[in-house]
């Protein structure tokens, strides 16, 4: 009788076992639930975010553009300082895409109508600016420098002589 309880208790612990650490909890799932509740919420308030800045940023200003046997692209800036390269077919802001790219200007349209962008022209008082301080002083490190090696004197300066010309060779048998 001994015998058979043991084998039922091993049979049955290591199920009992499993069974209590795979089981997940109602606040545990609970938690999980109200995790992706504020990821879905974040996710749209971050859609809304992108919504009102594209609006009010406005047309971008030409910076460069290349053209070669793929096509043309042509960087831009934004009123932000947002740079990008675009290409016929990209999405300036919602509804306004670039039409076409040649040598000496950039397409773009909307609901039938087409536009010219205009190049970027940098403010008078950005050349002021850009003489007076072109970068920003770099960061001072006060780290301190290993000390160098001394060299000792020495004692006396004896002539160095190479070691064939002081031994003789030895005579051949």
């Amino acid at each position: 009788m001994e015998n058979k309880l043991t084998w039922l208790l091993i049979a049955i612990l290591p199920a009992s076992v499993w069974a209590q650490t795979s089981r997940t909890t109602y606040l545990d799932e609970m938690a999980k639930v109200d995790a992706q509740i504020a990821y879905v919420q974040k996710q749209t308030e971050l859609r809304e975010a992108l919504k009102k800045s594209a609006g009010s940023e406005g047309l971008p200003k030409i910076l460069s553009i290349t053209v070669d046997d793929k096509g043309g692209t042509a960087q831009v800036v934004y009123g932000t300082g947002i740079v990008r390269w675009l290409r016929p077919g990209d999405l300036l802001q919602e509804g306004v895409r670039v039409q076409s790219i040649d040598r000496s200007s950039v397409v773009a349209g909307s609901n039938g109508s087409k536009f010219r962008l205009a190049f970027y022209a940098p403010p008078a008082n950005a050349a002021a600016a850009a003489t007076s301080d072109p970068l920003p002083a770099p960061p001072r490190l006060n780290i301190p420098l290993p000390q160098a090696p001394t060299v000792a004197p020495a004692a006396a300066a004896q002539p160095i002589t190479p070691a064939a010309a002081s031994t003789p060779l030895p005579a051949a048998k």
